[in-house]
């Protein structure tokens, strides 16, 4: 069962459980199409279930989304410069010219505080970064990891003007 853990007001998420390496052959990996959505439903459900405090441990993802795959699951939006979604995946990072977070009413019982859990010291972006030193694990060729990394980059220049967070070269 791929549902998180929840003990009273706190939640496990294992993110390898909904979007892992393991759930897909060496065929079926694909980091530009491979998405955090699932995982973002865990944490939905968690929430759902009464969680206030999420534990989420991000290792052996098959994933190189941001994060957006999980948001989107959350009711967060990204948009392209038309205002049309776009697909929450690592494929379509440079795609995004807006974020709009989840409306309040999404919002209500929401998780109050996340503790994420990453045994790696990698900045999000750059040649020891995401896509570059996890990508070619999760399918990716010099073409895929390029255009990933380009993506990141992308994204966290977007949160950075459009939240105020800056958290691109922060380890993990």
């Amino acid at each position: 069962v791929n549902a998180p853990m929840v003990l009273g007001t706190l939640s496990v998420v294992e993110m390898a459980r909904a979007s892992g390496l393991q759930l897909l052959t060496l065929a079926e990996r694909d980091p530009l199409a491979a998405s955090t959505y699932g995982t973002g439903e865990m944490l939905a459900d968690a929430k759902a279930r009464g969680a206030r405090r999420a534990v989420l441990a991000i290792g052996g993802s098959a994933t190189n989304d941001a994060g957006i795959g999980a948001a989107a699951a959350l009711g967060w939006q990204f948009l392209d410069k038309a205002g049309k979604a776009v697909a929450p995946n690592g494929g379509h990072l440079q795609d995004i010219a807006r974020i709009v977070p989840a409306p309040s009413s999404e919002v209500k019982g929401k998780i109050e505080s996340m503790e994420v859990l990453c045994d790696v010291t990698n900045p999000l972006y750059g040649p020891t970064g995401a896509a570059w030193v996890y990508g070619r694990q999760k399918g990716g060729s010099d073409e895929t990891l390029a255009q990933l990394d380009k993506g990141l980059m992308h994204i966290a220049a977007l949160v950075k003007a459009q939240l105020g967070k800056d958290a691109a070269q922060a380890p993990g």
